[in-house]
């Protein structure tokens, strides 16, 4: 994730932008708006990675002759949005200047920066990056249009695949020129290196070379090598899987060392998972079948909506141990026992030993009623 499409940077811009880390700074914001009199427009600071959103502030426009004024108190430079109430629009910058203003047109959803290297730079690379898109959507239509022309399809999907190296190849360049932390940071979600981790590690790592001081992509560059660290490696059968510790339904810390001595079958899933739900009923079969013969069950939640968790268990009367980890895929669970896609589990024999993992629902109780008779 995040997540996030937009085009080229300006060369002119580049050498205005600072990458600053500034403290006690401030940003004022003057918005004179078209079409949005008597209505209100919020000022929000745009997440990066795995953050949400915050709404910062939110002010009346009275009309055109009075502009809006908002006041940004941030150590970081960062992207924010600015959007009128009951509205589609979007009017995005960076504060990486005292003071900025923005023309917006409500009607037609345009607007213009002026005074933000950084903002100018960063707009510009979407507007165009965004006429890349609207045309590979073009070429999308007309391949639906001949799909039984083979021969025609085949050349179209050609040309289709070389634009949109093109349009993904944009955003690295972009990403690797720029000299706006925030930049990076804004476009990064739209940069793929599938499968070639030491091509990700590279690339996070030029620009921590280019931003040491900027916060958000040191822990990006953190975070980029735990997760390959995930995709690179597994427990398998016969490892030694390490223990966890989380909150369970009482907000109390349960560890999965208690578990030593035992066999346990431990899952991941989530409420917003729907292939995980279907698991709820072998797992319910395999408590009331084994809970009285030596076996532990824990189930780990990747969720961040504490309420529809705990909901969800009392509908679902599932009454074995149950846990949460609330920071998901960046959670403790996820980086420990190096899984990368739910539903997922393992089966722990009392030596602490995978013996079983990644079992499908309806072999749960055949498999591990082999153990537990």
């Amino acid at each position: 994730m995040i997540h996030r499409r937009i085009a080229l940077f300006i060369l002119a811009a580049l050498g205005l932008v600072s990458c600053g880390n500034n403290k006690n700074r401030q940003t004022e914001i003057t918005l004179t708006i078209k079409g949005a009199a008597g209505k209100k427009v919020f000022l929000y600071r745009e997440p990066f990675v795995n953050e949400v959103a915050v709404k910062v502030d939110s002010a009346i426009v009275v009309d055109l002759n009075h502009p809006v004024h908002f006041i940004i108190h941030d150590t970081l430079q960062r992207l924010y949005m600015l959007r009128v109430e009951q509205s589609g629009n979007r009017y995005y910058f960076i504060n990486d200047v005292s003071a900025l203003q923005i023309n917006a047109n409500e009607i037609n959803g345009k607007y213009v920066i002026s005074s933000s290297p950084a903002s100018i730079s960063l707009k510009a690379f979407n507007e165009k990056q965004s006429h890349i898109s609207d045309s590979l959507r073009q070429y999308v239509k007309q391949m639906k249009a001949i799909s039984k022309n083979k021969k025609a399809l085949d050349s179209m999907k050609r040309v289709y695949d070389k634009k949109f190296a093109v349009f993904s190849q944009n955003y690295i360049n972009y990403a690797d020129t720029i000299q706006n932390g925030a930049c990076f940071m804004t476009v990064y979600e739209n940069i793929e290196f599938g499968n070639n981790y030491e091509k990700l590690k590279s690339f996070v790592d030029r620009a921590s070379e280019r931003f040491p001081d900027y916060k958000p992509i040191q822990e990006l560059k953190s975070e980029t090598y735990d997760m390959i660290d995930i995709f690179e490696k597994e427990y398998n059968v016969g490892d030694t899987l390490p223990h966890i510790a989380l909150n369970n339904t009482a907000g109390q810390i349960f560890s999965t060392k208690s578990l030593e001595g035992k066999y346990y079958f431990i899952d991941f899933w989530a409420t917003w998972c729907p292939q995980c739900l279907s698991y709820n009923y072998y797992k319910k079969q395999l408590w009331n079948s084994y809970k009285l013969k030596g076996l532990a069950m824990v189930s780990v939640a990747l969720d961040d909506e504490k309420e529809n968790w705990l909901n969800m268990l009392t509908k679902d009367s599932l009454t074995w141990t149950q846990l949460i980890d609330e920071n998901m895929w960046h959670g403790t669970a996820v980086k420990t026992l190096k899984f990368d896609s739910i539903p997922f589990n393992f089966f722990v024999d009392p030596d602490g030993r995978v013996i079983g993992k990644a079992i499908k629902p309806d072999s749960l109780k055949p498999f591990i009623g082999r153990y537990l008779k």
